[in-house]
């Protein structure tokens, strides 16, 4: 077989070849651009897929309005509830992110159930929630914290035949004019 007759004979493959690889640069063109769409919306989400509360996004959204409102005098200030699920790590590498998926849902219909319709239920991810109790002053929710605190740490729930206890930690944070949302979000 000599040069000519093999370009001759395989001229339809190559060609079909090219036509490919212009399909392949075409997709890989609408990929890239579908992702970047993606992206636009994934930043414009200010809600937690899993629990239906607001995300570190839009929390922070949320509390900026709110000590804005307070800066303006249209409220005395209020307090921001941070509870952390401190077995967040061993639920998911002892029992799986099924077992995990039920732990957060729990938590989150249980603070759902313990705040007031102008509270904010946020969740953070890692095992982070935060509750913002617009005008409420801590000696003023002091008794509603301490019962919803003791009621969040004594829950468990069960996944294949397991009891699965869940351990919490509480952080209280009040604010006032002079706060920033990163300040409280995250202290130093």
């Amino acid at each position: 077989m000599n040069i000519h007759s093999f370009h001759t004979d395989h001229a339809p493959a190559m060609a079909g070849v090219a036509d490919m690889m212009d399909l392949l640069g075409q997709a890989q063109k609408t990929i890239a651009a579908q992702n970047r769409r993606i992206q636009a919306l994934e930043s414009l989400n200010v809600i937690d897929e899993e629990t239906g509360f607001y995300n570190r996004k839009g929390f922070s959204k949320a509390l900026r309005r709110e000590i804005a409102a307070v800066r303006r005098g249209l409220g005395t200030g209020g307090l921001v509830v941070f509870i952390d699920v401190e077995n967040y790590e061993s639920i998911l590498r002892d029992h799986g992110p099924g077992a995990l998926k039920g732990c957060l849902n729990l938590m989150a219909r249980t603070i759902e159930g313990k705040v007031r319709e102008m509270d904010i239920p946020g969740y953070f991810g890692g095992g982070r929630f935060a509750v913002l109790f617009r005008d409420g002053e801590p000696g003023k929710v002091a008794g509603r914290l301490q019962k919803t605190a003791l009621m969040l740490g004594n829950l468990s729930f069960v996944h294949e035949e397991r009891e699965i206890g869940i351990g919490i930690g509480l952080r209280l944070r009040p604010y006032n004019p002079d706060d920033t949302d990163r300040k409280i979000i995250y202290p130093e």
